[in-house]
């Protein structure tokens, strides 16, 4: 039975006008939980997969087959799990609506399910029983063409693509496929180590014995790979969340997730679609799993998150500076460019509230 939600936790970023011109910089920060209890989500929940529509639309999945939905910007939620999938762990969602979504559950056997109506029935697209299987993230091009991307299977990661809205799904040619080396692949802490622009642009980024950035210019049907310099060579060290705002103009987060608190090469850069990649002198505060950026507010704000902390950058992440220590699994924007949910452990989630001031006007 759907249960509804009320406002839980809330952390406010002030944005204001430091001088007289159009110019709006960050001045201040404050960070207010609500104290919200968690009886009403499954138990054990903790939720890893997020999408924020717009203003009023946001989705999120987690463990125990749970998922929520909102169309009032949170005033209320509805809770609840996708019957016949409790046991499984729904890494990732992408939602175009209030009604229509695509939600991912990992490990064997990997599925895809789809809902028309709000949720209110799921239709299962995609499932794959072999002991390999681990899905790590789905994303969307627009309404009709996506890509789902999962860990090593033969030696290659493992790639499929849709072009009728998530109902069917094709694996990409084997030989097509990025090769992964020994002990190399991806992780699924927060649904978004693959990042899409345009209508074909893609990248994937991988962690483990390495940390690689894999790009593709043709809707993942060819791929070519570069090293960076993220923190790898253990198996809990890499890549774990990727966004371009653009063709050009990149950045990854990640580092080791046994090492929550240590900021250790976990905050890279790319100003050349992904070909080359660079350390940024200035590191967010510790190990981060989700990345993205405030566009739509008339200054760009990248915000960054992991279960320790969450950062934001108003200087395309040349420097960082810490919102708090409450901190979340995944982050994502809204089509808006300004609506800001986050999901975390233990049925945590939270909403980024703030006002500009500055040449006059406020947002």
């Amino acid at each position: 039975m759907k249960k509804a939600l009320f406002p839980f936790i809330i952390f406010l970023l002030f944005v204001y006008s430091c001088n007289q011109d159009s110019r709006k910089s960050v001045e201040s920060i404050m960070i207010e939980p609500s104290g919200f209890e968690t009886a009403e989500i499954p138990a054990n929940s903790h939720f890893r997969g997020i999408s924020v529509v717009d203003s009023l639309v946001t989705w999120i999945s987690g463990s125990q087959g749970a998922y929520l939905r909102t169309i009032d910007g949170g005033s209320r939620w509805m809770v609840n799990t996708v019957s016949g999938y409790t046991a499984f762990d729904f890494r990732d969602i992408e939602a175009f609506d209030g009604n229509n979504a695509i939600i991912m559950g990992i490990g064997s056997p990997g599925v895809i399910l789809k809902t028309t109506n709000g949720g209110e029935t799921w239709v299962e697209c995609f499932r794959d029983d072999r002991e390999e299987m681990f899905l790590n993230s789905i994303e969307f091009w627009n309404e009709s063409s996506g890509i789902c991307i999962g860990d090593p299977i033969d030696g290659s990661f493992y790639i499929i693509r849709t072009d009728d809205s998530g109902s069917s799904w094709k694996e990409i040619p084997f030989n097509n496929r990025p090769e992964a080396e020994k002990g190399e692949y991806l992780f699924a802490a927060s649904g978004s180590c693959l990042a899409l622009t345009g209508e074909r642009m893609a990248w994937i980024g991988s962690g483990g014995n390495n940390a690689r950035i894999f790009y593709s210019q043709d809707k993942g049907m060819t791929w070519k790979g570069t090293e960076t310099p993220m923190i790898s060579g253990i198996s809990s060290a890499g890549i774990f969340s990727v966004y371009f705002s653009d063709d050009l103009n990149g950045w990854a987060v990640g580092g080791d997730y046994t090492k929550e608190s240590e900021a250790d090469r976990n905050f890279i850069i790319s100003n050349d679609g992904g070909n080359s990649w660079y350390l940024a002198s200035n590191l967010p505060g510790g190990f981060r799993s989700s990345i993205c950026e405030i566009a739509g507010i008339g200054q760009k704000i990248l915000l960054c998150t992991g279960p320790a902390g969450t950062d934001y950058s108003s200087n395309q992440g040349n420097s960082w500076i810490s919102l708090d220590s409450l901190g979340y699994h995944a982050m994502d924007v809204g089509k808006d460019g300004k609506t800001v949910w986050a999901a975390g452990a233990n049925g945590k989630i939270g909403k980024l509230h703030y006002s500009m001031t500055g040449a006059g006007k406020s947002d």
